[in-house]
């Protein structure tokens, strides 16, 4: 038999979780875009890079981006060519290329305005929405398959019909810091998760 099995959410239980702006040299009133897990084509990390390079310098003045986790070695040349580029005309850009501790990724969470997930392969969920929906922070991704199925019914930001680089530009550009407030939590708890196997063993 079948059952929905939740996707469970980070704990934060015993962690020194910290808004990074101040040491991470912030300028104040920045809008801080956030993308985090593997750096791979398939996650759209190119893509961002690519909207980036569309916008105007004044559109991206007031605007910060973090990049953490490690580069493929299949995108690396195109990555720090992009970044190259886009740091020379003073786009603000921090760059974190390797593994992420836990309290990393939630302080970076927690730093954050809006987390970046214009995935290319839909059908997965992602530990990203658990995070973004544990630290009430939007995401930005993809309106089709599971994903885009769960940003919807959860509340949990924007999605993109269409991902391409102008798209992702416009998103980025319009985009105007709010808090979700999404019942995917307590949804995905690991309570929840534990619970329904259990329950599923002993039930005939």
């Amino acid at each position: 038999k079948f059952l929905p099995l939740a996707d469970p959410v980070p704990g934060l239980d015993g962690m020194e979780i910290q808004d990074l702006k101040e040491s991470f040299e912030i300028p104040d009133g920045s809008i801080i875009f956030l993308h985090f897990g593997a750096m791979e084509e398939r996650k759209g990390t190119l893509l961002i890079l690519e909207a980036l390079s569309l916008m105007p310098q004044e559109k991206l003045k007031n605007k910060y981006f973090i990049f953490a986790g490690c580069v493929g070695e299949d995108i690396k040349s195109r990555f720090y060519s992009l970044i190259d580029s886009l740091k020379s005309k003073g786009t603000g850009i921090r760059i974190i290329d390797g593994f992420c501790s836990y309290e990393m990724l939630n302080s970076l969470c927690k730093t954050s305005d809006c987390i970046l997930i214009p995935y290319l392969l839909t059908d997965l969920s992602s530990g990203a929405l658990g995070y973004a929906a544990v630290h009430d922070k939007p995401v930005i991704g993809p309106s089709v398959g599971l994903i885009g199925e769960l940003i919807r019914e959860n509340g949990l930001g924007q999605t993109l019909g269409d991902i391409s680089a102008k798209t992702l530009s416009e998103a980025i550009d319009s985009f105007i810091p709010h808090p979700i407030h999404s019942e995917y939590v307590e949804k995905n708890s690991r309570d929840s998760f534990i619970n329904t196997i259990i329950k599923s063993l002993t039930t005939s």
